[in-house]
């Protein structure tokens, strides 16, 4: 009996929808309130609407009268060869994308009815270069004029919130203006701020001059607030700024140097992204995230000093920094996100700190000239692609307590010529060593396979040889995967706890700094170093170690 119910209300209410819709000649319209005959513009279907087109105040259905109160979402988007239009004043809203796209119009007059501009209203039509806003107008949202070409803006006394993106992308934008006794917001030299200027919201990006001081006693630079403003090689903050919101310098492809102030405890997302020329970053103590591709795209900033309060650095942060080299990663980071420093070119080695459980996916990709890298004994996962196209990496050691290894994890590390895979991994994944032609030894600790992916080891050195304990080869050679290796037994029981407490490994280094008589061999008994030198580094591996009558097993 329920569904039955429920059956007949839906198909009441979709009659009822049905019936609040009608088109009067190609216009088509819904009733927003029956009571008040007022409707919303919807839609107009035929393509050719072109050149200046009059919206109608009225509609007409089965005798009755209606007034156009609404247009509503993309009721006329893409259409570009609209070149203007008229909105009546009986208008009081305009939907979101109601105009996007119409790439032919070159101007519009906003009537005194229409309160609030949706976002994305106007995005997109690049050719509007005369947009007027008459009094009325109270809210304009996000994007709504975003890439759009005026060169001036006078918001109205009526306007109490406006968007600090809705100019999104104007370059043309050379001066904002407001109605003196606007109650919200102020222009100062043709850049916008609240009433009581302690928010800057909007610098036009066509203002003349290629440097800028934000006023003293503003505390927030609002999003997207120096968005595009290519022109600018140098933007001085003042200490009084406590927030800078996403965006807010993105794309100013001509800032050279920032110094953020001392009292910024966040650096939100996309802050500095596609600053090219931006060679030269402050980040001060206090500072705790780096947000989403914060500084993705800086192509020429070489150093940075991260702070020891940071805790997390976002996806992307330092995506596609070409020249960025060896960051320092304080110990406090306990996230490192996905792609955090894909295709950072210069850096050949770098520390993860103590605090990460996981290194996320491609979050080293491409750094092709990476070629040391070293993991906290606590990281516990090593995710998909994680190290892929490190050309350069030529030894890894991964922690003991690494349980997983991801999807192409180690791909195309070509100098890589040998890996230990500790006991506790318990799946390697797909093409996870795919492409590291140098790979011609990995010794594998865990009795039991670990699951292993497709093409783990294509295309590595013909000559690979997996090295597992002499008592669990059988267990390898019939696993799924591995049998289609080459698989040898050796002795992994030595682990002799005797050898002199100053013979240290750390970071990847052996470290016998009263210089004694050591001799260190491979797994398959190859002696591969004798002598007494204080430090000595070792492409990743198990190694065995003697020193005197002491024998232990170490890996690297």
């Amino acid at each position: 009996m329920k569904k039955i119910f429920t059956t007949a209300f839906l198909l009441l209410a979709a009659l009822m929808l049905k019936a609040q819709t009608f088109n009067a000649g190609d216009w088509w319209f819904t009733v927003t309130d029956a009571d008040t005959r007022q409707v919303e513009l919807t839609l107009y279907p035929e393509a050719a609407l072109a050149g200046d087109i009059m919206i109608p105040g009225t509609a007409t259905h089965e005798g009755v009268e209606y007034t156009v109160t609404s247009l509503g979402y993309k009721a006329l988007a893409n259409f570009t060869n609209i070149t203007g239009i008229t909105i009546p004043e009986s208008v009081t809203n305009i939907g979101a994308d109601a105009f996007s796209g119409c790439t032919g119009l070159t101007k519009i007059t906003i009537p005194a009815g229409v309160k609030t501009i949706g976002e994305y209203a106007f995005y997109n039509c690049i050719s509007l270069a005369e947009i007027t806003l008459s009094e009325g107008v109270e809210t304009i949202g996000q994007y709504a004029f975003a890439y759009c070409s005026p060169t001036a803006i006078m918001l109205p006394e009526s306007l109490g919130d406006i968007s600090s993106n809705a100019f999104y992308g104007c370059t043309s934008l050379a001066a904002i203006n407001v109605t003196e006794n606007n109650a919200s917001y102020t222009a100062d030299d043709g850049v916008l701020f609240s009433k009581d200027k302690t928010v800057i919201l909007r610098y036009p990006c066509a203002k003349a001059g290629t440097s800028y001081t934000i006023p003293e006693g503003v505390t927030k630079i609002s999003a997207s607030a120096f968005q595009s403003c290519t022109a600018l090689t140098a933007v001085t903050i003042p200490e009084s700024v406590t927030t800078i919101e996403l965006g807010a310098f993105e794309n100013c492809t001509g800032l050279k140097e920032a110094t953020l102030p001392n009292g910024i405890t966040e650096i939100a997302d996309f802050t500095f992204s596609i600053c090219e020329n931006l060679e030269k970053v402050n980040i001060p103590e206090g500072v705790t995230s780096i947000g989403y591709c914060a500084f993705q795209g800086c192509e020429k900033l070489k150093e940075i000093s991260l702070p020891e309060s940071l805790t997390t650095i976002g996806e992307s942060a330092f995506g596609g920094c070409f020249t960025l080299a060896n960051v320092v990663i304080p110990a406090g980071v306990t996230e490192i996100g996905i792609n955090a420093f894909a295709n950072c070119y210069a850096f050949t080695e770098i520390t993860v700190p103590d605090g990460i459980k996981a290194i996320n996916n491609m979050a080293f990709w491409s750094c092709e000239n990476l070629e040391r890298i070293h993991l906290p004994a606590g990281l516990e996962s090593i995710g998909d692609e994680a190290f892929s196209w490190c050309y350069k990496l030529s030894t890894i050691t991964i922690p003991e307590n690494v349980k997983s290894i991801g999807t192409m994890a180690f791909s195309y590390c070509t100098s890589l010529a040998s890996v230990n895979i500790p006991a506790n991994v318990a799946s390697i994944g797909e093409l996870s060593f795919y492409g590291c032609s140098s790979l011609n030894k990995a010794t594998v600790m865990a009795v039991d396979p670990p699951a292993l992916g497709s093409q783990a080891f294509e295309s590595t050195d013909p000559a690979l040889v997996c090295y597992v304990s002499s008592a669990s080869v059988d267990k390898y050679k019939s696993a799924q995967g591995w049998s289609e290796l080459n698989i040898e037994g050796i002795d992994l029981s030595i682990n002799s706890v005797t050898m002199p407490e100053s013979i240290t490994i750390s970071n990847g280094v052996l470290n016998n700094p009263e210089g004694l008589e050591i001799t260190v061999y491979d797994t398959a008994g190859l002696e591969i170093y004798k002598g007494r030198d204080t430090s000595l580094t070792l492409n990743g591996g198990v190694y065995i170690i003697h020193c005197g009558k002491s024998v232990k097993k170490m890996a690297f």
